[in-house]
């Protein structure tokens, strides 16, 4: 299994940090790679041709709510798909309250069904919340239903003259193989926003966690005492701007955390290997602008 991630910024593009876009590329019992994307930030295609991925090998999307630095990139990464004349099934997991307005939005920009040369298989997340379910690839996946959007929800509910349809979905997952399970949080609810994983992070190889919004010192009590083989933190927030890597990884370690843990950066890839810490195997093209 390897995590390469094409970017690691929150809502906020910065000069160093594309929005988040993080790529889980596993091997099926054939010995054949398959792409899974973890959330479709904007420019989510250019950044994963230019570092060599093939668009025909990815095998599902994931997108973990419907904030826009989580699904920017979709379209165009489906408009790619359809250019390298893709024909495999493409699985695409959203929550259910963003599929008719994503169907929308490729119909809106002339990418209708029977065009794309390929199929796509809609799985709406609140359907698969609660039970383990098999993607192409021979690969495992889960949802958990987590609070992220409580704060939209009041927003919205100060407006009552505004009409919607919104169902405040947001969603943690997790992706397993045959040896290995790798935890997604998504976009949580808060500082302490770790805690309402404590039923589904475990056991796991691979926490991935954001920091726009948990503060990783009480990421570091959360993970402590776990069966957490690796944190690796993504989705930074700008007031992390000019803490070093290191100092922020210290903030975790402080506070109990005993596994490895790591910050990562845009075009980092890691990936499991016989200890049970991730190693780095690549570095893909720098794309710091000057």
């Amino acid at each position: 299994m390897q995590l390469c991630f094409l970017g690691t910024a929150s809502g906020l593009p910065e000069q160093d940090r594309f929005s988040q876009t993080v790529v889980i590329s596993f091997e099926d019992e054939d010995g054949v790679l398959g792409h899974y994307i973890l959330d479709v930030g904007d420019g989510a295609s250019s950044l994963f041709a230019r570092n060599g991925f093939d668009h025909r090998e990815i095998r599902a999307i994931m997108i973990s709510h419907m904030h826009g630095d989580h699904h920017g990139g979709f379209l165009q990464l489906v408009k790619t798909c359809m250019h390298y004349d893709r024909t495999e099934e493409l699985v695409v997991l959203a929550p259910a309250e963003g599929i008719q307005p994503l169907k929308a939005y490729l119909e809106a920009s002339y990418l209708y069904d029977p065009l794309l040369g390929f199929p796509i298989r809609w799985i709406p997340l609140n359907d698969v919340v609660g039970r383990e379910i098999e993607l192409p690839g021979d690969i495992r996946f889960e949802a958990f239903a987590n609070s992220h959007l409580d704060s939209a929800r009041r927003k919205l509910a100060q407006h009552s003259a505004l009409q919607h349809n919104r169902t405040f979905e947001s969603y943690s997952m997790a992706l397993r193989d045959a040896t290995t399970r790798v935890v997604y949080s998504g976009n949580l609810n808060g500082p302490n926003g770790a805690d309402e994983l404590a039923g589904f992070v475990e056991p796991c190889d691979v926490f991935l966690c954001e920091v726009a919004h948990v503060d990783p010192t009480l990421l570091g009590r959360f993970v402590a005492g776990k069966h957490i083989g690796t944190v690796a933190m993504a989705h930074f927030h700008p007031k992390w701007n000019g803490t070093p890597d290191e100092e922020i990884v210290t903030l975790v370690k402080n506070a109990g955390a005993e596994c490895q843990v790591l910050a990562m950066r845009d075009g980092e890839c890691v990936a499991t290997s016989s200890s049970s810490n991730l190693v780095k195997t690549r570095q893909l093209t720098p794309h710091i602008f000057k």
